[in-house]
């Protein structure tokens, strides 16, 4: 065996995850943040800043052809499945839907094979960033939705905007201390995006606003 595939391996015996976790949202609403986190803070802190590449993180864009692993965390912005892949737990991230959206335009007119993907993850048919403006074309408000309807469980939701208020809360549910990062100010704020675009998802900001900040279905 390869001598990195068993430096992996033997890192890996060192997570804190006893299950698969994955980290899901309908995409630019701190998915990557929570991710992150997780696989990072899965570590035990004797092993943490010795390997760059530990080998606990991974991909999950289609649920239903994934095949998770204790010990490892996965991001995914699949869509609603009956139930999640193997024993997992999964953290749903929801946010400011207009703020997501203008983040998701910005990035995509730097880099269209970036969106490109981005759709292919969301699966939705590709389209072009201004497309977004005046239709919900990554079919976020189904996304979330879904979820939200879904009879998946354990699911936990959590705002993104008060996701460092429920540290305690995301630590319970996942077995080991959670560390996030310094909050930071989101650069897409929903008061710069066009009017167009806050009509668009007007009834998806509706949705976002009726949600409790941080509910666990089980």
């Amino acid at each position: 065996m390869p001598q990195d595939v068993m430096r992996k391996l033997k890192v890996r015996t060192q997570s804190q995850i006893d299950i698969p976790i994955i980290v899901n949202s309908f995409g630019r609403s701190g998915s990557t943040v929570l991710y992150k986190a997780v696989r990072d803070s899965a570590l035990k802190p004797l092993f943490r800043d010795k390997h760059e590449d530990h080998g606990l993180g991974g991909q999950a864009w289609i649920l239903d052809e994934t095949r998770t692993e204790r010990g490892r965390a996965y991001k995914s912005h699949d869509r609603a499945a009956k139930r999640l892949p193997g024993d997992a737990k999964m953290f749903y991230v929801f946010g400011e839907p207009v703020a997501a959206t203008l983040s998701v335009m910005k990035r995509g007119y730097k880099r269209q094979d970036w969106f490109d993907l981005h759709c292919d993850h969301m699966r939705v048919p590709h389209c072009a960033p201004d497309d977004l403006i005046e239709d919900d074309a990554l079919r976020i408000e189904e996304h979330l939705q879904g979820w939200l309807d879904s009879p998946a469980t354990p699911v936990a939701f959590v705002r993104y905007e008060a996701m460092w208020d429920y540290v305690e809360e995301m630590s319970e549910f996942i077995g080991f201390p959670l560390e996030l990062p310094p909050q930071r100010e989101r650069s897409s704020r929903a008061e710069d995006a066009p009017a167009a675009l806050v009509d668009t998802y007007a009834s998806t900001a509706r949705l976002v606003d009726s949600l409790p900040d941080w509910h666990v279905r089980e």
